[in-house]
């Protein structure tokens, strides 16, 4: 199956927040300080997305699955308009077991609200993270998942302290 969607974006910033892909509120200034007096206009299509799913039932191991899903938010140039292929989802299972990129286990999918930002509600974790995990349904409503995924926050803040982990 391919699947996938083009979604187009116009915008126009009056105060040149420096931000056209996405409404950013912390990019707006709050304290009377201009950032700049010129406009901005600007007309974006890499939030489209194209995906690849090869699904295949298997007679012992359950379903054998490969997913493969870009973007277009991979380095380029607004002013040529030629942004880079970027890679968002990768994976292959087998059955309950699935290797590959894929949003951490940490984010709970059917209880996030729908948004038509592609970056999502604010205040929902995003992350996308290389891992390995069995993921199980338990009927309609309940499933569980076991997972080790590669340690990729940062957690910094006001002081001049990073704090990485190194351990899955």
């Amino acid at each position: 199956r391919v699947g996938g969607f083009v979604r187009a974006a116009l915008s126009f910033d009056v105060d040149n927040a420096g931000v056209l892909d996405n409404a950013l509120p912390w990019a707006v200034p709050l304290d009377g300080d201009e950032l700049d007096e010129t406009t901005q206009l600007g007309f974006l299509l890499k939030d489209s997305q194209v995906n690849f799913d090869f699904r295949r039932p298997t007679k012992d191991y359950g379903l054998f699955r490969t997913f493969l899903e870009f973007d277009f938010f991979g380095s380029g140039s607004e002013v040529e308009n030629s942004f880079g292929v970027r890679l968002r989802h990768a994976a292959v299972g087998l059955g309950g077991l699935q290797v590959g990129q894929f949003w951490t286990l940490f984010m709970d999918l059917k209880a996030t609200p729908e948004s038509a930002d592609l970056v999502g509600p604010y205040g929902a974790p995003v992350l996308r993270t290389p891992g390995i995990r069995w993921y199980q349904e338990l009927g309609e409503h309940w499933a569980y998942g076991l997972g080790v995924e590669n340690p990729a926050e940062d957690l910094s803040g006001d002081t001049d302290q990073d704090v990485n982990d190194s351990v899955p």
